[in-house]
């Protein structure tokens, strides 16, 4: 589970896809206090076994550096590591610094080189850029300058990158693949590929299948982590540590709890791209009963040949915002575990695999209450 830490909603980029901008959102105030931001967090941290506060936004970094600073002081003391996700417009060396000193886990979103990752930005909810395309890629530019600081400083990078029509069209797989190549001479290899959803811009399930596919073939020699590719790995050999689209996330039991600039938790950052607020108890154990992962498993994915590794995905991807649903991308979870389980099978047919697995209710009640996977016999081995 991840605890996000929010000092502020607000962000200096107004990118194409951002769901935020949809929605007329009311943001929140900036919390001028960053000693009482932390002790909030460390508190939710102490009750609920979190090891890592990562700060989050809306753009985290717009706080001022004194406050980041005092922040990152405060929960360090009580041994808390610490990560911030930004859009690494704003990090100058005195960041940089920061996260040295701290040991600051650090993930950026990108969306490529200047030629393709402009949805990083500023965008209209219509579709059109609100300046020359030269200011958004003035933006990349800038993005992959800081990266190149902060890997050669020594700084723990990751990215998110999110798949769109922008940059991920099948004419465009090619060059997104160059950019993960040179993420990787910089010294970035793990990542996120995250598909773009609720916008103009989102690809449909067979042009993402179709995406994943072809870049995973063209990116697999690099020794790089990305997910998805490492999520299929793990659902099919029967791991439970997965990325939370595939963990059976609910609505009001995801697996993410979110700290505001007010104090109040929380549910994760994508429940509130829809304008919802679902407050948490944090003595809230509803993540261990699944809901909605037995209700889909019972109907609209009862025939799905892989429901019981992608539990229907994420809650917020459902059609029209009915969370109870599946995500519009099930069909595309369906296909990449079974494409990825001939991939796993071509290098180690001896292992027994759980795709297909012919009662997807029972697999997910025996892996959920600690059973493990027996990948050479099949089956399970329970306590």
């Amino acid at each position: 589970m991840t605890l996000l830490v929010m000092p502020t909603l607000n962000c200096n980029l107004r990118c194409a896809y951002c769901s935020w901008r949809y929605k007329g959102y009311e943001p929140v105030e900036y919390q001028e206090d960053p000693e009482k931001m932390a002790l909030w967090a460390v508190k939710v941290a102490q009750e609920t076994g979190h090891r890592e506060v990562v700060l989050h936004g809306g753009e985290p970094l717009l706080w001022p550096i004194q406050k980041l600073e005092k922040f990152m002081e405060t929960a360090t003391r009580f041994g808390y590591r610490i990560g911030v996700q930004t859009n690494a417009t704003l990090i100058t060396n005195k960041h940089i610094e920061l996260f040295k000193r701290y040991n600051v886990g650090v993930g950026v979103s990108i969306d490529g080189d200047p030629e393709i990752g402009t949805s990083r930005g500023f965008w209209r909810p219509d579709g059109e850029s609100l300046f020359d395309h030269d200011v958004n890629k003035y933006v990349v530019r800038r993005v992959m300058t800081n990266l190149e600081k902060m890997a050669k400083a020594g700084v723990q990078i990751g990215v998110i990158i999110v798949l769109s029509k922008i940059n991920a069209s099948p004419e465009k797989v090619e060059k997104l693949a160059g950019f993960i190549k040179w993420l990787k001479s910089i010294g970035v290899a793990n990542g996120r590929l995250n598909p773009a959803f609720n916008s103009p811009y989102e690809l449909s399930w067979k042009e993402l299948v179709d995406t994943y596919k072809e870049l995973y073939y063209k990116i697999r020699d690099l020794g790089v982590f990305y997910t998805p590719y490492a999520d299929f790995a793990k659902g099919l050999m029967g791991n439970r540590d997965v990325t939370c689209w595939y963990a059976g996330c609910g609505f009001w039991d995801t697996h993410v709890w979110t700290v505001l600039p007010n104090g109040k938790l929380t549910a994760c950052d994508r429940v509130m791209w829809l304008g919802m607020y679902p407050l948490r108890e944090v003595r809230n154990t509803l993540t261990a009963i699944q809901a909605r992962t037995y209700a889909l498993l019972q109907t609209e994915l009862r025939n799905s040949l892989n429901g019981h590794l992608h539990r229907g995905g994420c809650p917020v991807e459902s059609p029209d915002g009915d969370w109870r649903r599946a995500s519009r991308f099930w069909r595309a979870w369906d296909e990449l575990f079974e494409w990825y389980a001939e991939e796993l099978k071509a290098v180690a047919p001896h292992l027994v695999l759980t795709n297909r697995y012919p009662d997807k209710l029972e697999y997910v009640q025996k892996i959920d209450s600690g059973c493990m996977w027996d990948l050479y016999n099949g089956g399970f081995r329970c306590p």
